[in-house]
């Protein structure tokens, strides 16, 4: 309600910094050749690489689909009202918000690169594209769009693998393990 968003729309997020490596103005083009009406997509993050002009430029088509948000301290709130988180970076160590989202039951279409794919299970919890190709990510992004019962089944298998995998007991074990064998 606070976005003006429709309850009825669909939300793909991207949540981090926004600065070319991160792909942001790819997900941008690939948003902007989508045919949806009811499709939104929320930038949410600090514009550290001064690009909202651009990518106001390349949604200029649907630029009443688009939020540029700025920095949160609050992206829980975000993730909240999201469908799909979009992470179509260049490099990465680790998605961590990708499994951040995969902890409230969205899944990701993201970068198909080290690091994303640690957080990422190909077909399973989200959808990989070829970094930089922004026909492969207007295809991932229209998958889970128009396809309802896939997005579900995204959805439910990325909460799953959160709560098997990365519990914070299982993380906090195998830090202890770790130091164990190789702290003395």
């Amino acid at each position: 309600k606070e976005l003006e968003i429709p309850q009825d729309a669909f939300v793909f997020l991207y949540l981090g910094r926004l600065v070319k490596d991160k792909g942001v103005l790819d997900l941008a083009r690939a948003f902007s050749s989508i045919e949806s009406l009811n499709a939104y997509l929320l930038f949410v993050g600090p514009d550290e690489g001064m690009l909202s002009r651009d990518i106001e430029n390349v949604c200029s088509n649907k630029i009443l689909n688009i939020r540029l948000l700025g920095f949160t301290n609050l992206p829980y709130q975000y993730l909240s009202a999201a469908n799909v988180l979009c992470l179509p970076s260049y490099r990465e160590g680790f998605g961590s918000v990708i499994i951040e989202a995969a902890a409230m039951g969205i899944p990701a279409v993201a970068s198909n690169i080290y690091g994303i794919t640690d957080a990422v299970v190909k077909d399973q919890t989200g959808l990989l594209h070829q970094v930089g190709d922004v026909s492969d990510i207007r295809k991932s992004m229209e998958q889970v769009l128009f396809n309802k019962q896939l997005l579900s089944k995204f959805s439910k298998a990325a909460k799953a693998r959160v709560s098997k995998e990365f519990d914070s007991k299982i993380i906090t074990s195998a830090w202890v393990n770790f130091y164990a064998k190789n702290v003395n």
